[in-house]
């Protein structure tokens, strides 16, 4: 008899092996993918991080980057541009979720871009690739742990 799938309705559930998982495997599937459309976005040597105090790593946020070929990266160090959640359901929303306006948010000061948030701009015009990525990735960890993870597609 196979085990009934755990579920989690909130992104800030996910155990860190999971988390740390879809996010590995998230970055190396832009990279077979998106690799070219991100250096014609502009984004080589941009760096970034998303705050978010209860972000599933423990770390507070995650840290990310292109490198000067265009490959997308998870980091250590803060990036140059920076944007702080209130959550990480928050940030986790408006990274999934195609339909997310972040203008109320941005309004009532849960979302907040304190550096550089014009790199972030630069970024708009490949969410949905960032997107496709996540879906797939979220569909092939869910299988790999027997989980169900949030979504907003």
């Amino acid at each position: 008899m196979t085990e009934p799938k755990r579920v989690y309705r909130r992104a800030v559930d996910v155990p860190k092996e999971i988390d740390d998982y879809w996010h590995s495997r998230w970055a190396e599937v832009m990279n077979e993918r998106y690799r070219s459309e991100f250096v014609k976005a502009g984004l080589p040597g941009h760096t970034f991080t998303e705050k978010a105090p209860d972000a599933p790593n423990g770390e507070g946020g995650y840290h990310f980057g292109f490198t000067r070929d265009g490959r997308f990266e998870f980091r250590s160090s803060e990036g140059a541009a920076v944007v702080e959640w209130d959550s990480y359901e928050l940030a986790y929303r408006a990274l999934s979720d195609p339909s997310y306006d972040p203008q109320p948010d941005i309004a009532a000061g849960r979302c907040r871009y304190t550096k550089n948030p014009e790199h972030f701009a630069m970024a708009v015009g490949v969410i949905d690739r960032f997107r496709e990525a996540l879906r797939d990735v979220i569909t092939e960890t869910e299988k790999r742990f027997g989980v169900e993870l949030p979504k907003y597609w």
